[in-house]
């Protein structure tokens, strides 16, 4: 292969890898091959030293092989979507931020998002999302979005944007044009918008808009068909209609277009890997991400080296896409002063303050969302129930090291708790539950997107029928408030972390109020 190609190609490919170092396999497709940029996962994460070692061996090869220096992204959204290890700073998620209705909070979360990736290394942060939720029964984007109106995420989504770009680090919005209205998750099928461009126009687009006129640095797409705009039937990711005659002559958009990862099912069971990079880039993607596996970034190479030579892709359009890159590259932030103790422990209270903030009470007996939690009866008589730690999508994580919350909460308050599994919670385990409740003087449930799984509707409808005072822990989406009577309560947390049970804690002793409001619409349904 000629080398001055290869090293053309290898900077518009991001690359994943498993394990927790460098090993020699790596570094040699990395000097054969010239990959230039890097994607990390929690799974590749241990601890700060750790990370911060990783990420100063990757450089040092990088720039040795290629010449230039990487970009090292991370998708640290916040809230349940977060790749930095579990002893770092974590903050809330997008949609609880927005509960709190406050733009300075977002703007200086999001800054401090910024400072404490840049202090580790990284360079790019795949946030933060600007999809429109407007369908309730989204199974990947859900509480990750501000809300389920255009206005909602453009306002929260510009502060977002601007505490990231204050701190230095670049950042990307995604998914263009939106994943917000789908029932289809994109990491295990292939989704249809089937909106005319009109209804996009005035709506899916405008946060990407927004985003556009603030000279966002990266704008990631998505691997869903929108057939009223692309006759073709490939997803965003491949559409040349969508990519640069809208994004880019439209909206004359002149940053990063980064692809979502192409190893999803919607690219990879459809189209191939190696296939979908080669028309991604045709298409007009700069960065493509192979995020999970080196031998499918290597047979991606060789196709798109293949196109390059035969002249299906464009030299110009080529040269076009390596300066934004190098740009891009320029702009981030390497000299920002070092995080110290004090400021890692400013941020540390001021995430553990503002939790309750972003907190949802729910009473359904009434529109008030604002009530407190200290008239439902919390004593040793009462049972906690709560899945286990588990994994929704392929975008959240889990700590299978963390106490349930189930487990917690009974030992904080000297009660019974009882554990299921959230996926598949069966009969025979319904009845053992509320065979135990029934003995009980009140049930806190908590449940974990519930609106998507049958077995922890059944197991909630089960226990309205023992008629105890029952109070619900929606861990991740209010969404689940949909389901609430007349008689019962709420309490949205966002997200099931240590963080967030601690926070849940203050309020259930009443030392702190749960006062957020939801940004979305909550149609009632029956279990």
């Amino acid at each position: 292969m000629k080398p001055e190609i290869l090293n053309k190609i290898g900077q518009k490919l991001v690359i994943g890898f498993p394990g927790t170092t460098v090993s020699r396999e790596l570094e040699e497709l990395i000097y054969q091959y010239r990959f230039g940029n890097i994607i990390l996962f929690r799974e590749n994460l241990v601890d700060e030293g750790q990370t911060k070692q990783l990420i100063k061996d990757l450089n040092r090869i990088i720039i040795s092989a290629t010449g230039h220096r990487p970009l090292i992204s991370i998708d640290q959204e916040g809230g349940s979507v977060t790749r930095l290890p579990v002893d770092s700073l974590n903050i809330p998620g997008q949609m609880a931020l927005a509960c709190a209705r406050d733009l300075t909070a977002v703007e200086d979360f999001n800054y401090m998002n910024g400072r404490i990736l840049l202090d580790f290394g990284f360079s790019l942060n795949l946030a933060p999302v600007l999809d429109i939720n407007s369908e309730a029964d989204n199974p990947i984007i859900g509480s990750r979005s501000f809300g389920d109106l255009p206005e909602i995420v453009e306002l929260y989504g510009k502060a977002a944007i601007a505490g990231l770009k204050r701190s230095g680090i670049l950042c990307s919005a995604k998914h263009f044009p939106g994943h917000g209205d789908t029932k289809v998750d994109s990491h295990l099928g292939l989704p249809v918008v089937d909106f005319p461009r009109n209804d996009l126009n005035h709506r899916e687009l405008l946060p990407f808009k927004m985003a556009v006129r603030e000279k966002i640095p990266a704008i990631m797409t998505t691997h869903i068909l929108f057939p009223q705009v692309e006759e073709k039937r490939i997803p965003a990711t491949m559409s040349r209609t969508i990519l640069t005659d809208i994004l880019r002559k439209e909206m004359k958009y002149e940053g990063l277009i980064i692809s979502d990862c192409m190893e999803m099912k919607a690219i990879q069971d459809f189209y191939g890997t190696a296939y979908g990079v080669k028309e991604a880039f045709k298409a007009g993607v700069d960065l493509c991400f192979v995020s999970h596996t080196p031998s499918l970034a290597v047979e991606s190479i060789n196709l798109v080296y293949k196109s390059v030579l035969s002249g299906e892709i464009c030299q110009d359009e080529l040269t076009q896409s390596l300066n934004r890159i190098y740009q891009a590259k320029s702009k981030v932030n390497r000299f920002i002063k070092p995080i110290d103790e004090s400021e890692k422990t400013l941020y540390s209270t001021s995430i553990e303050h503002y939790m309750p903030k972003t907190f949802v009470f729910k009473n359904a007996s009434s529109d008030d969302t604002s009530n407190s939690l200290t008239d439902f009866p919390i004593n040793s008589h009462t049972v906690f129930i709560g899945p286990k730690p588990f994994q929704t999508s392929n975008v959240t994580n889990i700590n299978n090291g963390e106490l349930s919350i189930a487990k917690r909460l009974a030992l904080t308050f000297g009660a019974t708790d009882m554990l299921f599994d959230g996926r598949n919670i069966n009969d025979t385990d319904i009845q053992n539950i509320v065979k135990t409740a029934e003995e009980k003087s009140s049930v806190v449930l908590c449940l974990y997107n519930a609106y998507m799984y049958e077995g922890q509707k059944a197991l909630w409808k089960a226990l309205r029928k023992i008629r105890k005072p029952m109070l619900l822990v929606a861990l991740r989406s209010p969404y689940d408030f949909m389901f609430l009577e007349k008689r019962e309560q709420g309490i949205c947390i966002f997200e099931y972390t240590e963080k967030a049970i601690a926070a849940l804690i203050s309020c259930l002793k009443g030392e702190n109020i749960p006062s957020g409001t939801v940004p979305v619409n909550l149609p009632y349904r029956t279990l």
